[in-house]
């Protein structure tokens, strides 16, 4: 943090090799294609798994792994070591069985059920690894499309194209493993790790200097969590001389939990009594935030711009907002039931299709009202595109 500006300025490793999406696009770029050999997939895939398994043991979700995120580092073998980076979207789970909801991450590396908008775990890493294995052998996404409705239809029904011969059968049985789309039969980071084949290279990853912690390995029982210490008493424990005591350990807490802000007492006049903690946070709810502000100056309404709001929009905006608040109740994935609809993965639907895609929501709209928003999204085109959906339950 500098004094002149209040800049943040965060200071990372140098990794000289670029990233691991550079170096499959320079792959790509000869004639025949340069594959990547299936040791040196196998290196890199066993220490992105050791990460994984690091951050999952301390109840970490990345929620963004894929190729431009794993970044390439020179070893003592004048080879190259992967580390994974920015976690600007990962986020720590209260504990083992904890699940996440919000639907992050780049589309081509999502599994089934974030594009099914289902809760997700550590799994969800998992399949995300997948498709990096998968590009690493292929040099291209495991799924591809020229939309994204045809995008998520693709990664929830379809299945991708199988790899080059000159790989194993080991490495095919693998990459069916981690891309499978159910997350009960899926393998987790610690399972990975037991494998036979995947335990062949874990010495040649280890000893490329890139290794991690034991606990990541999955071999025996999982550890339970270590007590939490107090950072002053981690600084003391530093500073003590060989023959000195250190300090004990904090007891152990109970596991984190979502903390919520105190409620900010509601304006109220000197005169008002002061409502009791049940009241008070009625009155938070009911009382609007007071703030300042000034009105324009008046002047009459010019003639031309009376009577804009048309009666059909209005409505049309009054339907849509009751579709988001039941969307949001039911937790449905609109875009996976529109693809299902979309049948040329255009993003565009015929009127009829729109129609029936909105009746299958159950949504509580009559015919006449979905008639009167897909008329408010078509506009004067032939068909309704699926993006405008978007945009209108997002206000945008």
């Amino acid at each position: 943090m500098t004094e002149a500006n209040l800049e943040l300025v965060i200071v990372m490793e140098f990794c000289d090799g670029g990233d691991l999406r550079g170096e499959v696009k320079r792959r790509t770029q000869t004639r025949p294609l340069d594959h990547i050999p299936e040791a040196q997939i196998m290196m890199w895939f066993v220490q992105l798994t050791l990460a994984l398994n690091y951050m999952h043991h301390r109840h970490v979700l990345h929620r963004d792994l894929k190729s431009s995120n794993i970044f390439l580092i020179t070893n003592a073998n004048e080879g190259h070591d992967v580390k994974i980076g920015d976690f600007g979207i990962s986020r720590v789970l209260e504990g083992t069985v904890d699940v996440a909801a919000t639907v992050v991450g780049t589309p081509y590396y999502m599994s089934p059920e974030v594009c099914k908008a289902e809760a997700y775990g550590y799994k969800s890493d998992v399949w995300a690894l997948g498709c990096v294995l998968y590009e690493m052998c292929m040099l291209k996404h495991a799924f591809e499309s020229q939309s994204l409705l045809g995008l998520v239809y693709k990664i929830v029904s379809e299945t991708y194209d199988p790899i080059p011969q000159q790989y194993s059968s080991d490495l095919r049985t693998l990459i069916d493993r981690v891309l499978d789309k159910s997350h009960y039969t899926r393998p987790s980071g610690k399972e990975l790790m037991s494998d036979p084949y995947v335990r062949r290279f874990v010495a040649a990853a280890k000893g490329s200097g890139a290794g991690l912690s034991t606990d990541a390995l999955g071999s025996g029982p999982a550890k339970q969590p270590q007590p939490r210490v107090s950072l002053a008493a981690s600084i003391k424990s530093s500073q003590l001389g060989k023959g000195a005591q250190a300090p004990a350990a904090a007891p152990p807490q109970e596991p984190m939990r979502a903390c919520e802000p105190s409620p900010v007492p509601p304006i109220t006049t000197p005169s008002a009594a002061s409502p009791g903690p049940h009241e008070r946070s009625n009155l938070q709810e009911e009382q609007p935030m007071r703030r300042e502000w000034c009105a324009p100056p008046f002047g009459a309404t010019p003639a031309n711009a009376r009577g804009k709001i048309d009666d059909g929009d209005f409505r049309a905006k009054v339907y849509i907002s009751r579709i988001r608040r039941a969307l949001a109740v039911r937790r449905q994935n609109w875009l996976q039931i529109f693809a299902s609809f979309d049948h040329l993965g255009n993003g565009q639907l015929q009127e009829s299709e729109f129609d029936r895609a909105v009746t299958s929501m159950a949504l509580g709209l009559s015919d006449a009202e979905i008639r009167e928003v897909r008329a408010q999204l078509q506009g004067s085109g032939a068909c309704v595109p699926v993006y405008e959906f978007g945009k209108a339950l997002h206000g945008t």
